[in-house]
C-alpha cells in the first residue's frame, strides 16, 4: 500500500485542483454559544504534581450539570472526573457511560457501576475509541484527550468544548446509537452549522466516511499551509493529497508520535523518503493530538487518527472548525511540538500494527 505513494502522485496533481469541498448552502443557524479550547502541559510544574489539568473545566461543567450526562470514553481514570460524575448522579443528574468492552473493567468504571451509575462496554473487536461527554444537552466537550493522568498531564493532548445545543444533538444521536449497539448508520442531525460566527462540521466514523467526504477535499482548498499532529498516520489518501499539496507550494509540515512512526503500516519512513518535512516528536511520552491546521483557519480534531482503522472500523469522531483565532491557538500548540521535534530515521525493529 505504501508503494502508492509515488505512483498516485502525478494523478493526485491532476485532480486536486477540480476537486474541493462545496458547501451549497450556508451552515445552519446553531444559534448562541462558544468554543473553547484547552491543552495539556506536560513538563510543567503543575502536570509534574497533577493539578490544574485540562480536566479541571470540565469537572466544573460536571458539577454544573442539572439534568443529564452522557460520556463515551476509551480510557478512564481521573478520579476528579469520576467524584464529579458519581455526585452529579446522587444529585439526581440521568448518566450513561459508554466504554470500550476491554477497559470496562478498569476500576474508575467499576467505581462508578458501583454507585449505581449505567456503564455499558461497545461489545465489538474494533475499538470503541470516542471521547466525548455531552452535559443537559447543551455542551459537548471532545478533542484527543482521554479522561486519564496521562492524558491530561503526561501526553500532549486537546480538550474541545463546544457549547452549543447543535453539537449536543449530534453527538447525542450518535450516542443513542453507540447505547443501543448500533454501528456504522448516518445520523440525521443537521451536522453543518454555526456556532456565533464559527461554521462547524461535526462527523462520526465509520458512519459519514469522513476522510474522502470532508477531509480530503478540505486539504484540497489548501492555499498556504497544512500542519498535521498525528498521533498514527497510516492513511495513503491523506499521504497522497499532502504530496500533491507540497507539490503545488503549500507548506506542509507534519510531526508524529515517536513511537507510533515505528509501526509497521506507518507512512513516516515514506515520507521521510520523499523528503517531506515529517518530523517524529520529541515528547518524554505520547505526542496524542490528531490534528490539521488548514490555512491557519480550518481546524481537524477529535479522536479520529489518520489511519485506516479510523476510517473503516473504529467509532470515532471529528471536528472541523472554520475559525482563525481558534486556529490560532492550535498553530501555538503545533510550533511548540515541532520545534522540540526532529526529522530522523527509524533504526530499530519495527513494530506490529496497533488498533489505532
Amino acid at each position: 500500500m505504501k508503494k502508492l505513494l509515488s505512483i498516485l502522485l502525478p494523478f493526485l496533481l491532476l485532480t486536486a485542483c477540480g476537486g474541493g469541498f462545496n458547501q451549497t448552502a450556508p451552515p445552519t443557524a446553531g444559534g448562541n454559544g462558544n468554543i473553547q479550547v484547552y491543552f495539556s502541559k506536560p513538563g510543567t510544574a503543575d502536570a509534574d504534581s497533577y493539578i490544574n489539568g485540562p480536566e479541571e473545566n470540565l469537572v466544573a461543567a460536571i458539577d454544573s450539570a442539572t439534568t443529564s450526562i452522557d460520556m463515551a470514553m476509551y480510557e478512564f481514570s481521573l478520579r476528579n472526573v469520576m467524584e464529579s460524575l458519581i455526585a452529579a448522579w446522587q444529585r439526581g443528574v440521568q448518566i450513561r457511560v459508554l466504554t470500550d468492552t476491554d477497559h470496562i473493567d478498569w476500576a474508575r468504571f467499576q467505581e462508578m457501576r458501583d454507585a449505581g451509575i449505567p456503564i455499558r462496554g461497545d461489545q465489538r473487536s474494533s475499538l470503541m475509541h470516542n471521547k466525548f461527554v455531552i452535559i443537559d444537552q447543551q455542551e459537548v466537550w471532545t478533542g484527543s484527550m482521554n479522561l486519564t493522568y496521562n492524558g491530561a498531564y503526561r501526553n500532549r493532548n486537546n480538550l474541545i468544548r463546544l457549547q452549543n445545543f447543535q453539537a449536543a444533538i449530534n453527538y447525542n444521536e450518535e450516542f443513542n446509537q453507540l447505547w443501543q449497539g448500533i454501528h456504522n448508520q448516518p445520523n440525521a442531525a443537521d451536522n453543518y452549522f454555526s456556532i456565533g460566527a464559527t461554521a462547524v462540521d461535526i462527523h462520526f466514523s465509520p458512519d459519514d466516511h469522513f476522510r474522502s467526504s470532508r477531509l480530503l477535499p478540505l486539504l484540497q482548498q489548501a492555499q498556504h499551509t497544512v500542519h498535521m499532529l498525528a498521533f498514527s498516520f497510516t492513511s495513503t489518501a491523506i499521504a497522497n493529497e499532502l504530496l500533491a499539496l507540497r507539490q503545488q507550494g503549500v507548506e506542509v509540515k507534519i510531526v508524529v508520535d515517536s513511537g507510533q512512526s515505528g509501526q509497521l503500516s506507518s507512512l513516516y519512513d515514506d515520507l521521510l523518503a520523499q523528503n517531506m518535512d515529517i518530523r517524529r516528536d520529541g515528547q518524554a511520552f505520547k505526542m496524542h493530538h490528531k490534528v490539521i491546521i488548514i490555512d491557519q483557519r480550518f481546524i481537524v480534531s477529535g479522536s479520529y487518527n489518520f489511519s485506516e482503522n479510523a476510517e473503516s472500523r473504529n467509532d470515532e469522531n471529528a471536528v472541523v472548525i472554520d475559525n482563525a483565532n481558534i486556529a490560532q491557538q492550535f498553530e501555538q500548540e503545533f510550533q511548540d511540538i515541532y520545534n522540540r521535534s526532529m526529522a530522523r530515521p527509524n533504526v530499530f525493529k519495527r513494530l506490529p500494527d496497533s488498533k489505532y
